[in-house]
């Protein structure tokens, strides 16, 4: 495969979600910051430029890929950033995914013009994985349940298969993704939204026509990429 990723900064193109509190008043703002969960020191510490860790590069840009990395964000189970996410939302990924997500955007340029693949999820340090499996343990946000795990105590989401103690995502070679209306910055309908740990977010889920063809498309445009069944979004390097 042609070598296309470089480790130089990556120029992000993010959907309209990614400034979703732009026209809120400052009012507005404050209303939507307390409603995050208090992190302590944690939530006080400056904002640090990372290293990118060794094997890894920052993924390029390409016309027809955006990022969006939702655990440095709020849109996300936790409702909260998860710690080691900068806040620049970088994309890092081992070198020969990078370059299989490239090669994906390549083709689905020629093949669907009309379509992108946005990127909510790259490489993961350790240090969010535990952090997520520690917030499985904390007291429950009926709000967040409702909208991210409605039937499934979040006690169970590691037993059940839906939060992974070591997860390919601190190798570099995972992504979460899904296929964008490349004009309006609009995600296909796949059934779900991204971390909804439900049946329904599985292959067995029931959903319609529609949506399980959009699925197929998504998994057909990663190529290289190896789906996993409880989770249409999530997937592996096919040889990683």
């Amino acid at each position: 495969m042609k070598n296309i990723v470089r480790g130089w900064p990556l120029v992000l193109f993010c959907s309209v979600a990614c400034n979703s509190d732009a026209g809120r008043s400052q009012e507005q703002r404050q209303t939507v910051a307390s409603a995050v969960p208090a992190r302590g020191d944690v939530e006080k510490r400056p904002a640090i430029q990372q290293p990118i860790p060794a094997g890894m590069v920052e993924l390029t840009t390409h016309s027809r890929l955006r990022v969006q990395l939702v655990y440095a964000t709020t849109q996300n189970v936790t409702g909260r950033p998860l710690e080691g996410y900068q806040s620049n939302g970088r994309c890092v990924l081992r070198k020969d995914t990078a370059d299989a997500v490239i090669a994906a955007a390549r083709d689905l340029s020629e093949s669907r013009p009309a379509l992108g693949i946005l990127l909510w999820d790259c490489y993961r340090p350790q240090v969010a994985v535990d952090d997520l499996l520690a917030w499985t343990q904390m007291p429950t946000d009926e709000t967040l349940k409702s909208q991210y795990f409605p039937s499934i105590d979040k006690r169970q989401l590691v037993n059940a298969g839906y939060i992974a103690e070591r997860s390919s995502h601190t190798k570099g070679t995972a992504i979460d993704a899904t296929l964008v209306e490349w004009s309006t910055g609009t995600p296909l309908d796949m059934g779900t939204r991204h971390d909804y740990f439900d049946k329904l977010a599985g292959n067995k889920g029931k959903i319609t026509n529609l949506q399980r063809a959009n699925r197929r498309l998504l998994q057909s445009v990663l190529h290289d990429f190896r789906p996993y069944a409880r989770e249409w979004w999530h997937f592996s390097l096919t040889n990683e």
